[in-house]
């Protein structure tokens, strides 16, 4: 059983101060769609973590979203479905992991501010080894890319390794059969 029960329209409760809870919170709804917390201001800035929002073309209204209000509801910051898809960057993930942007652009060759969609790397960004920065450049055919970078100095590259452990990799082709195997679109194999 809930300590905390809250039931009911907007403004059900509200609390000033420190609220201390021994056991679990549960806040459900009348309407059958929303059930969300609000962490901030009233209107504006501020966060909201809940069911699904009040309005913004949600997809899924059994899923589990944080965005931020100052946006109006239409920046969702995490989307989890009830599917198990979990979206950064978007309210309608189609993949078990979807990250969507609009940070388009070569990774930086100076300073320590990435560009991109994924940064992976250690958490301490102040060691000097290595990140692998992942994006799309905006223009031509918007190709992506994979660029390894020294955390601490973008002007330095690093290396990637593919199948460090083994195995063949295959570009133009789903089953290259050397350890680098590129097929052209006029058929040609160029085999390494």
């Amino acid at each position: 059983t809930a300590i905390l029960t809250l039931n009911g329209a907007t403004n059900a409760a509200t609390f000033a101060g420190n609220v201390t809870l021994n056991q679990y919170l549960e806040i459900s709804s009348t309407t059958a769609q929303y059930a969300y917390m609000n962490f901030g201001a009233s209107a504006g800035y501020g966060w909201q973590i809940g069911k699904a929002p009040a309005t913004g073309g949600v997809v899924d209204d059994q899923g589990f979203y944080l965005y931020n209000l100052n946006t109006g509801y239409q920046g969702v910051n995490l989307a989890v479905l009830k599917s198990g898809n979990v979206g950064i960057g978007t309210s309608s993930p189609t993949l078990k992991l979807d990250v969507a942007s609009t940070n388009f652009g070569l990774p930086g060759t100076s300073g320590t501010t990435p560009v991109g969609f994924q940064r992976w790397g250690y958490t301490d960004r102040t060691w000097g080894g290595n990140e692998v920065l992942m994006g799309i450049i905006n223009g031509g055919n918007y190709p992506a890319y994979i660029q390894c970078k020294v955390p601490t100095n973008y002007a330095q590259n690093r290396d990637l390794a593919l199948n460090p452990q083994g195995g063949n990799v295959g570009i133009g082709t789903s089953s290259p059969d050397s350890k680098l195997h590129i097929e052209g679109s006029s058929g040609d194999n160029n085999l390494f």
